[in-house]
């Protein structure tokens, strides 16, 4: 082991102590009694449901609204520390989210180099939304750990293992499917048709089968195919909806009468009420559209209630995200070159931008994807930085 090696490891215990010293502190600050989101609520209620015998519900009248890897995540928590024990969970999302920090260092050596990761595994060690988040009971901290595993196996070109996690994160944020898809396209660009072809299968194969139980319950549950939830069409028609202005989360929005229908015909009905929204006023559509790309990438929060929106978070939201904005756009030219490495890259920022516009968009909804921005964003610091001290020397 030479100098050099010792250093790297000095310095990946010594962010990755930083990092979890930082999580900690803030999960223990947080009240252990307290929900702080409506879906920190469902969440956890279905986990205590599924303790309790009921089974992974939300109630009677939902019974595949969420999928199910996040509340069985709590739910293993609940069973060995007790239920609602929420200290536990922010303990433990801390380690998780310190561990994404480390995959986040092993990416970036992978497609740019050590100095690049570097900064990304300091960057996210301290980025303000990480840290905030692995205090939330919700699906983010989670989420971001999968997904980076799934970026690291894809570029890695490790595709038994990246469908393995990609079944795991169809089944905590189903909109990940569409960015299988786009996984599965990258493939055929990076590699030779028919090694593409051949890994392709085994990739949806693996992640078939991690998926396949879920349907399998719901057809029993339902007597239909149902093979993710039945949250689609409400998700749809909330982003879509006449009366949202915003394009963002509306939890007072009125929606169309439902009583009287199943769990099934409720969702299909919402999709169809949200496509006839959209062709009775294509151009409101479009400025909703316009509207929901802003709230995707304001480097402020979208929201005025002070319960989220100090103006210290404010400008903790400004002062971290903005920098990574414009280094990952920067990040992007100067890493033109080397376009192969990033394809997976390319696919997850075009998916998340997709998946806003069509649904909801928030903030939140981008955060999966920031960890990969830093990881472009620190590469075009570096040669940023290289490129001055050149010009001076």
């Amino acid at each position: 082991m030479n100098i050099r090696t010792i250093g790297k490891e000095k310095f990946v215990l010594a962010v990755m102590v930083a990092t979890l010293a930082l999580r900690f502190a803030w999960g223990i600050s947080l009240d252990p009694h307290q929900l702080y989101f409506p879906d920190s609520r469902q969440w956890s209620g279905i986990a205590l449901n599924f303790l309790s015998g009921d089974g992974l519900i939300t109630d009677e009248g939902a019974k595949a609204l969420r999928p199910p890897v996040y509340s069985l995540f709590l739910s293993f928590i609940y069973f060995i520390f007790g239920k609602e024990n929420l200290l536990a969970v922010r303990i433990i999302q801390a380690l998780i989210s310190s561990c994404t920090c480390l995959i986040v260092y092993l990416l970036g050596k992978i497609i740019f180099n050590e100095a690049a990761a570097k900064i990304s595994m300091a960057a996210c060690a301290v980025y303000p939304f990480f840290i905030y988040y692995s205090g939330a009971v919700l699906t983010e901290t989670l989420f971001i750990f999968i997904l980076s595993l799934i970026m690291l196996f894809l570029s890695g070109k490790r595709f038994m293992p990246a469908g393995v996690f990609f079944g795991l994160g169809i089944l905590c944020r189903t909109e990940l499917v569409v960015f299988f898809f786009c996984a599965l396209a990258g493939m055929f660009i990076v590699l030779r048709r028919k090694e593409a072809l051949k890994r392709a299968i085994v990739m949806a194969a693996i992640t078939g089968a991690i998926l396949l139980p879920w349907a399998l319950r719901n057809y029993r549950v339902f007597h239909a195919f149902v093979p993710l939830t039945t949250m689609s069409g409400y998700t749809f028609y909330e982003g879509n909806s006449p009366h949202n202005p915003t394009g963002g989360p509306a939890g007072a929005l009125p929606f169309p009468d439902t009583r009287g229908m199943g769990e099934i015909e409720k969702d299909r009905f919402l999709r169809h009420e949200a496509i006839r929204a959209i062709r009775e006023n294509p151009r409101r559509m479009a400025g909703l559209l316009w509207s929901k790309f802003k709230r995707l990438w304001n480097i402020k929060l979208n929201t005025d209630n002070p319960a989220y929106a100090s103006r210290l978070a404010v400008l903790a939201s400004v002062i971290s995200f903005a920098p990574v904005l414009i280094f990952f756009v920067i990040g992007l030219v100067v890493s033109w070159k080397r376009r192969g490495e990033l394809i997976y890259v390319y696919f997850l920022t075009l998916h998340t931008t997709a998946i806003n516009l069509a649904f909801v968009s928030s903030l939140r909804y981008r955060l999966p994807l920031e960890p990969f921005m830093i990881i472009v964003a620190s590469y075009a610091l570096v040669v940023v930085s290289r490129r001055i001290g050149a010009h001076r020397g």
